[in-house]
């Protein structure tokens, strides 16, 4: 009899918690939380980081009102001291925007800004694909995006 007591304790500690007994509160939201973030990790993983605030700048924007508002420097990161007699850190910091350009289509000239917006892959290098064009007729925003450049160079 003892026998069999103990088995049913031993076995008893080793059986899996079946899906339709009750979960403490606590324990249930915290399990919900990390299946959510679960599922979500993909879509985290797959969206890009903005390092500007490119998200601000809309169609009819002039010149001067996109560079108050993606400023003239980027800070990607920090180093440490210049020399050994220098301590703490000193930012990296990129020119914004990364280049210009004018295109003429049709007798009409474009510029481009290319600002740096986001970071792919972390190599030190600026890629196309880090880059956001931003396009200006006759001093105003007229479009931003690869798309968009490209349909005004395809003209």
């Amino acid at each position: 009899m003892k026998k069999i007591f103990f088995l049913l304790i031993f076995l008893s500690l080793f059986t899996p918690v079946s899906a339709n007994e009750s979960i403490p509160a606590d324990k249930a939201a915290e399990r919900e939380r990390v299946d959510k973030n679960k599922d979500n990790e993909s879509d985290v993983l797959s969206k890009k980081k903005e390092l500007t605030n490119i998200d601000l700048i809309y169609v009819g924007m002039t010149m001067d009102e996109v560079e108050k508002v993606m400023g003239n420097t980027l800070t990607v990161g920090y180093k440490n001291g210049i020399n050994d007699h220098e301590g703490g850190f000193v930012p990296i910091n990129l020119e914004n925007p990364h280049r210009k350009e004018i295109i003429t289509k049709q007798d009409k000239d474009y510029t481009v800004y290319y600002y740096y917006t986001h970071i792919k892959r972390g190599d030190g290098l600026i890629a196309e694909e880090e880059l956001t064009p931003i396009v200006f007729e006759d001093g105003k925003v007229k479009s931003k995006g690869w798309d968009a450049l490209f349909k005004i160079k395809n003209l």
